[in-house]
């Protein structure tokens, strides 16, 4: 499983850092960029008898209470994610977290390790969450939940509590934007190990999206 991690190059150390220690940040929850991170329903189902004016009748009554990933613990303060996305070629997340296709993106190979990511799933309202005796919602439950506004991103999630995610071996290429300055991409290839390939992107008119080339230096 190929999956992609844009970075701008305006900070270059962030990005000298992927390439150099092999690793991809992870920051903690409360950073992220959707200002509804973190926040979800709970479904309380409280009994007829406990409600005034029921009656013995009267189904279970159900409440939602709003919640955020901050009432689920102590264990929350650790959590942090590093965001990725299936997709190389989507207009939207070149011009958001490439610098308006002024950065790069990294291609991590995630084979044989899928468990360690989560695909997100988007919904048209905040998740919902009931409660039991065992337990509700948990952070990672959460965090793989986003609202329909960013169904675009296509996204997985490493959850977890460290700070950095090793990825030693599994970059196989950086794509360059199609308006990444050329020579801060040759600066980028005088550092890359052999077995990262570095290609520019183009923009395909017909299809209205990005088009990644397949081979060092290709422009298309």
């Amino acid at each position: 499983m190929l999956l992609y991690k844009y970075r701008s190059l305006t900070n270059i150390e962030y990005v000298l850092d992927i390439i150099v220690n092999q690793r991809l940040y992870c920051s903690p929850y409360e950073q992220l960029n959707d200002p509804f991170e973190g926040q979800f329903q709970t479904i309380l189902s409280v009994p007829y008898h406990f409600c005034v004016g029921s009656s013995a009748g009267d189904p279970l009554v159900k409440y939602k209470e709003s919640k955020s990933i901050s009432d689920l613990g102590r264990q929350t303060n650790k959590t942090r994610v590093c965001s990725l996305s299936s997709s190389p070629t989507d207009v939207r997340l070149w011009s958001f977290y490439a610098d308006g296709h002024k950065g790069i993106a990294f291609e991590v190979d995630f084979s044989d390790i899928q468990d360690h990511v989560k695909e997100v799933r988007y919904t048209t309202t905040l998740p919902e969450f009931g409660t039991t005796i065992l337990g509700g919602a948990t952070p990672e439950d959460v965090l793989t939940c986003k609202t329909d506004h960013w169904e675009f991103e296509k996204e997985y999630r490493i959850i977890g509590a460290d700070p950095f995610f090793r990825v030693e071996g599994r970059i196989k290429r950086i794509i360059a934007g199609h308006r990444t300055p050329e020579s801060l991409l040759e600066l980028i290839r005088r550092i890359l190990p052999p077995e990262i390939i570095s290609v520019r992107a183009s923009l395909n008119q017909d299809s209205i999206c990005v088009s990644v080339g397949r081979s060092k230096d290709s422009g298309s």
